[in-house]
């Protein structure tokens, strides 16, 4: 969810290789949640995870939050004109200037309204960025990701509220960030939509695509077409699980992989995996 402008096309640069990746980080997840103050108190003062931004009133009847995790960010938004506990929209970071990877999307398949400017908040702590918004990877109609760019006076910033993350209580307990994103195909040919984004053949683990600056898209078959959860890891599940459960967050242990109940979590899905 952003706000901007968009911006002409322009089609004089050449085209880049259609087996060139098009993202090169995991940069944040939106996701509605049904109370936004409720989320804040469950991801901040009882998981220990940094308050980045927010909360904000956005647009009429939304208010929103920006959560660190890490290298990557959560933005918790309330809005009652979006289902509740449902991810919206994934960003990657753009591997490539924004025209030429709107270019090369269109190429692969999928459909783009453009390259958009926004102007963020009056508030500074909103970066100012560009992005493209991609139809068809997620599922073969919906839209849902985003490829971004920062602007260079904003990059500074980023990395500071990244930063931030390491002397959260979260970090304390030993939880060391957000690893992978795993999305969800209802049928076995919609891997192939993120083959084509990532520009990139599976990594050792199958359907599993470690990006150049950091983080890792999975995709499982599944139900239907989604971003499904969030993936972190931690020092030692065990001593997490603990710390957790002493501030109210209900968890599962399974095979070492901490699985946070959704109603400790606004309803998000979150997996937390030892350390290899």
């Amino acid at each position: 969810m952003f706000w901007g402008v968009r911006r002409a096309t322009r089609t004089v640069r050449p085209r880049p290789s259609t087996l060139e990746p098009l993202a090169s980080a995991i940069d944040n997840v939106v996701w509605s949640v049904p109370y936004l103050d409720q989320a804040i108190e469950q991801f901040v003062e009882r998981m220990g995870f940094p308050l980045l931004y927010g909360p904000s009133e956005g647009e009429p009847a939304m208010r929103v939050a920006d959560i660190g995790l890490g290298s990557a960010w959560i933005r918790l938004v309330e809005y009652p004109h979006w289902p509740s506990s449902q991810p919206i929209s994934l960003a990657l970071r753009s591997s490539m200037p924004l025209d030429d990877a709107e270019i090369c999307a269109r190429q692969r398949g999928f459909e783009s309204g453009g390259v958009f400017v926004s102007s963020g908040r009056d508030d500074s702590r909103l970066p100012l960025i560009s992005f493209v918004l991609l139809r068809g990877v997620v599922s073969p109609t919906a839209s849902g990701v985003l490829l971004v760019k920062y602007f260079h006076k904003v990059q500074a910033q980023r990395v500071s509220e990244c930063v931030r993350f390491f002397d959260s209580p979260a970090a304390a307990y030993g939880v060391l960030g957000l690893t992978s994103v795993r999305a969800e195909v209802s049928v076995e040919d919609g891997v192939d939509r993120w083959t084509r984004l990532l520009g990139q053949e599976p990594g050792s683990c199958r359907n599993c695509w470690k990006l150049a600056e950091g983080g890792i898209v999975e995709v499982v078959l599944g139900s239907e077409d989604r971003i499904s959860s969030l993936v972190l890891h931690a020092a030692n599940t065990r001593v997490l699980q603990g710390a957790w459960r002493d501030t109210g967050i209900a968890t599962k242990l399974c095979d070492e992989t901490l699985m946070v109940e959704p109603s400790s979590a606004a309803g998000l899905r979150l997996q937390i995996r030892p350390r290899n």
